[in-house]
C-alpha cells in the first residue's frame, strides 16, 4: 500500500485459500478487479482464472487500463466473458450502455490468457467472428476514434480486425492487416502503418478518422502515419459492424489472431488520451480480489498503489479537421 513506482510492469500478488476444502477436491475461481476509483468496477477485470489449486499464489501483470464508458462511447468490448454482465459463448455485453452487444458466430471463444486484461477473443482466420449491434450511426467514420489491442497469428495475405460493408458496390470500412502491415481502409482506400505487425505480439492500436476524411494511426501509444481514406456514406442495405471479419462474411478477409478491450468513441482523443489508454498514466490505483468455489464467493479489501511518472506525450500529426 501507498508504494510509489516510476516505470515498469506492475505485478499484483495474492494467495487464495479455500478452509472448507479438506481433501483438496475443489478448485477456485480468481478475479481480480481495478482502476484508478476507491471502488474498482465490477466491469474492470484486471485478471481471471478457474480451476484454481486450493493455497496457489496468484501473480498478475497490470500495465494496461481498463477502458472506460463516457458520454462519447459508441461501443466497448471488454471481452472478459464476465457473468455478472450476463456474458457467455453466445453474448458479448457492450460497457457503453448502448446496447450494441455482439453475438460470436462458429466457435469463436475467450481465452483467459491474462495477457493483457483477464479475457482475449480469439478468432482462427476461418469463419469466426462476432456480430455487434452497431450500424452506421455507431461506427459513423467522422470524427471518431477506434481503439484495441491485437495479435496477429500470421502474416500471410490480409484480415479485418473489425469493418462493416455498406451495400452497393462500395467496400466499406475497415481496420486490419495486410501481410504485415497495420491497414486502414475506407471503400479500399486509406494509411498504413508499415511493418508493425509480428506473429504472436501483442500491440495497441488508435485509429482517428476527422471530418475530412483524414486517418491517423497510433500504435502504442505513439503517432506513426496519416493519410486519406475514401468518405464512407450511409447507404442501403448497410451491414451491422463485425469483429474479426468483414460481413458479409469472406473468407478473405477473416482475422486470424486474437482482440481484447475493443472501443468507438464519437470524437478524437488528444495525443495524451491515446498514450493514458495505451499504458497507465500517473495516478492512485486500487484492486481486489474475489476468489469464489462451486458453493460461496469472498472478496478482499482494496489495496492501493502510486504510479509518478516523468511528463510523456507521443507525437503526432498537424491535423486541421475541415467541412
Amino acid at each position: 500500500n501507498g508504494s510509489i513506482v516510476r516505470r515498469g510492469n506492475f505485478t499484483l500478488n495474492a494467495s487464495v485459500f479455500d478452509d472448507n476444502d479438506i481433501d483438496d477436491t475443489t478448485f477456485l475461481t480468481v478475479k481480480i478487479f481495478g482502476d484508478n476509483t476507491s471502488t474498482p468496477s465490477g466491469a474492470h477485470m484486471l485478471y481471471y482464472r478457474e480451476n484454481v489449486d486450493n493455497g496457489t499464489r496468484i501473480v498478475a501483470n497490470w500495465t494496461a487500463p481498463p477502458l472506460t464508458n463516457d458520454t462519447d462511447t459508441q461501443l466497448l468490448y471488454h471481452f472478459d466473458n464476465n457473468s455478472l454482465y450476463g456474458e457467455n459463448s453466445t453474448f458479448v455485453y457492450d460497457f457503453s450502455a448502448n446496447s450494441n452487444n455482439g453475438v460470436p458466430i462458429q466457435t469463436t471463444q475467450v481465452n483467459l490468457t491474462n495477457e493483457i486484461l483477464a479475457g482475449v477473443y480469439s478468432f482462427n482466420g476461418s469463419g469466426e467472428y462476432i456480430v455487434t449491434n452497431c450500424q452506421f450511426a455507431c461506427y459513423q467514420t467522422r470524427n471518431a476514434t477506434y481503439m484495441g489491442w491485437v495479435r496477429t497469428w500470421t502474416t500471410s495475405g490480409s484480415g479485418s480486425i473489425f469493418g462493416a460493408t455498406t451495400g452497393g458496390t462500395a467496400l466499406g470500412f475497415a481496420v486490419g492487416r495486410n501481410l504485415g502491415d497495420f491497414v486502414v481502409l475506407g471503400d479500399g482506400i486509406g494509411p498504413s502503418a508499415v511493418g508493425y505487425l509480428f506473429i504472436g505480439e501483442w500491440f495497441h492500436f488508435s485509429v482517428l478518422i476527422y471530418e475530412n476524411n483524414t486517418a491517423a494511426i497510433y500504435i502504442n501509444g505513439t503517432y506513426v502515419s496519416s493519410g486519406q481514406m475514401n468518405p464512407i456514406t450511409d447507404v442501403t442495405p448497410t451491414y451491422n459492424l463485425t469483429v474479426g471479419m468483414v460481413e458479409p462474411p469472406s473468407s478473405s478477409f477473416d482475422w486470424d489472431g486474437d482482440v481484447d478491450e475493443f472501443i468507438i468513441i464519437n470524437r478524437t482523443l488528444t495525443e495524451q488520451e491515446i498514450l493514458y489508454a495505451y499504458r497507465l498514466k500517473s495516478d492512485k490505483y486500487f484492486w481486489f480480489v474475489n476468489v469464489s468455489d462451486q458453493y460461496t464467493e469472498n472478496q478482499s479489501e482494496a489495496y492501493e498503489f502510486r504510479i509518478n511518472r516523468a511528463p510523456e506525450f507521443a507525437t503526432g500529426p498537424s491535423l486541421t479537421p475541415t467541412n
